[in-house]
């Protein structure tokens, strides 16, 4: 997910608790987003790459802070 008002990606790994923080950061990110890189929806990509989030967005995001949560 992303949120371009709190200029954050979070990149889900999967089976590491991702959809309770995708549930938290929801409200901060746009329509757009949410469609494209969300659990909230069917057509998002739940697991996209950060190489993904490059080629739609490109350098608008070379700033923005990136997350991720690792289960042991």
């Amino acid at each position: 997910m992303i949120s371009h008002q709190k200029k954050l990606i979070f990149i889900h790994i999967p089976k590491t608790g991702g959809k309770t923080f995708s549930k938290f950061l929801a409200p901060y990110c746009d329509e757009e987003s949410l469609r494209l890189f969300s659990p909230q929806t069917q057509e998002g990509n739940l697991h996209a790459p950060w190489g993904e989030y490059v080629d739609y967005y490109g350098s608008a995001i070379a700033d923005y802070e990136v997350v991720s949560i690792v289960r042991n």
